[in-house]
């Protein structure tokens, strides 16, 4: 019985190891390949959200305007008008509300106008903090910002959106986070305020923004594959003198 198990296991090594090499003779058409693209995060909030707003109510939000502009943004579910207009944000809640500056139609030389919380957010105690927002935008020549103040009358500026080219949009919608702890921080009281400065841009759009405490290790694995091939080609055996010297994860 021990000769006969010994001839069993031989067989079976001589046969994994055929498998093994008939497997990389396959055309490349039926070799395992995954996808070498990566893919953004749209999971669900990982801190617990402090505040919250989906601009169904736009008393909750004041308008205004610096340097002079007349142009301001508008709270509703109207759509860019201008000669050149894009289409709505695709939030989450649009049907009920969102913020629109639509610099297309309104065109005039000079911009600078902001949207912001008409009641601060008490964040004592928390010392990690992100805004979150959905937005739709579409660059030509304007500028995007996010200011935080935690006293009503010093901004800090946050640029947002200076990577998007020149007629090039975010995503419809784009999910976006930023972390403004520096200014936000243990601050009894902080206001979160949108403004656009440019003119004759086309549209920049938010909708459901939140405040939330930020994850001490905000660290998410999102794709991954190993390969000896560089290519993103995986099997299930190989052979030792087919390996590269080394491996791409």
């Amino acid at each position: 019985m021990k000769k006969m198990y010994t001839v069993t296991l031989g067989l079976l090594i001589t046969g994994t190891g055929v498998m093994a090499q008939s497997r990389n003779q396959l055309p490349l058409e039926y070799r395992y390949k995954p996808t070498l693209d990566r893919v953004t995060n749209q999971s669900a909030e990982r801190g617990g959200s402090i505040w919250c707003d989906d601009f169904s109510n736009a008393a909750t939000w004041e308008l205004g305007t610096l340097d002079g502009t007349t142009d301001s943004w508008v709270i509703g579910t109207t759509v860019p008008d201008g000669p050149f207009a894009i289409a709505g944000i695709a939030s989450t809640t649009a049907a009920n509300g969102f913020a629109l500056f639509d610099s297309d139609l309104l065109c005039s030389g000079s911009q600078n106008a902001f949207v912001q919380m008409a009641t601060p957010v008490d964040l004592q105690g928390v010392s990690n903090v992100v805004l979150r927002f959905e937005q739709y935008y579409l660059a030509f020549q304007g500028f995007c910002f996010v200011d935080v103040s935690n006293d009503g009358s010093t901004w800090t500026e946050y640029a947002v959106n200076e990577n998007v080219a020149v007629n090039a949009a975010t995503a419809n919608p784009q999910l976006f986070e930023l972390n403004i702890s520096a200014t936000a921080g243990n601050q009894g009281s902080v206001w979160v305020r949108f403004r656009y400065v440019g003119g004759c841009d086309y549209a920049w759009m938010v909708d459901d923004v939140c405040i939330a405490e930020q994850v001490p290790y905000d660290l998410v694995m999102v794709d991954g594959y190993l390969t000896h091939t560089g290519t993103g080609e995986e099997y299930g055996r190989i052979p030792a003198s087919q390996l590269n010297p080394t491996m791409l994860v």
